[in-house]
């Protein structure tokens, strides 16, 4: 029998967290992994966070992993933040060092990850909001060459490419995307959609000029709930690698297990099941 008071125990917190495959995706890890560890999930409103907070330091939680809406606040609770969760403003997951709580953004190191060598490259990206900060973040820190940050306007695009200059050696950019297509320049490697229009209607076109998509090009769409999107339909017409967001929510749920707890987690198992939650 396992001692059940030593069980390493990980959790989600979020607002709503219905709808979320993370529990279901982490716990087929654990199976396909046969490690005795638990991992729960939380609803907690913002008035219980710092509770919820709290409550982890008291109960030892080993990592948890942090959802809308608390992946700004969380950052005022932790001892620690990486350069990761620190440029991106913002992480979503906990990392315990003994007594200590290390804040981690895990969403842009999997963009990185699946996109392979980045050093040298050239990135559209497609937002200015937290998850274009996080991705823009991460391909900075990972030595991009240039970085083109495409948003309706530059109030949340400029602090964004402020912090990058100033910060990191990476070039950014800000490029006004309004309702006129946008032309993706010939000299981008990668282009990045984070914004949540996918999540809303799937199907609907962006204002982008498709003729820009070359075959050679890599896109990336950050939506998870509806994998196959527009972009990622039409990219794939024309030749181009796709990466979707469920690819990346896999990935960056399994980095946050290694980090945890050393997991190796079974990407492909997570990713059936993740499909077979969202019913994709």
């Amino acid at each position: 029998m396992s001692n059940q008071s030593l069980l390493e125990k990980f959790c989600l917190i979020g607002q709503p967290v219905a709808g979320n495959p993370t529990h279901y995706m982490i716990e087929q890890a654990i199976r396909q992994a046969s490690v005795d560890v638990r991992f729960l999930t939380f609803e907690v409103s913002i008035d219980e966070f710092g509770d919820a907070m709290r409550g982890i330091r008291a109960l030892g939680l080993r990592g948890v992993k942090i959802t809308h809406p608390h992946r700004e606040a969380v950052l005022q609770y932790v001892d620690r933040t990486t350069d990761h969760a620190r440029l991106a403003g913002a992480a979503n997951c906990i990392i315990r060092e003994k007594d200590q709580l290390i804040a981690e953004n895990t969403l842009g190191q999997s963009v990185v990850a699946l996109l392979g060598e980045v050093q040298e490259k050239t990135v559209m990206v497609l937002g200015a909001g937290p998850v274009a900060r996080a991705v823009s973040a991460a391909l900075a820190l990972a030595g991009v060459h240039k970085i083109v940050v495409a948003n309706r306007s530059d109030t949340k695009s400029k602090p964004l490419v402020d912090a990058l200059n100033h910060e990191t050696s990476t070039e950014t950019i800000s490029q006004i995307w309004a309702d006129e297509p946008l032309a993706i320049d010939p000299q981008c490697d990668f282009l990045i959609h984070a914004t949540s229009l996918g999540a809303t209607n799937p199907e609907k076109p962006l204002p982008i000029d498709l003729e820009t998509l070359r075959s050679n090009l890599v896109v990336v769409d950050l939506t998870y709930n509806h994998p196959q999107t527009w972009l990622v339909h039409e990219a794939r017409e024309r030749g181009c690698r796709t990466i979707n967001g469920l690819e990346i929510l896999v990935e960056q749920t399994s980095l946050a297990l290694r980090m945890w707890s050393d997991i190796d987690a079974n990407r492909t198992a997570m990713f059936e099941a993740a499909e077979e939650y969202l019913v994709i």
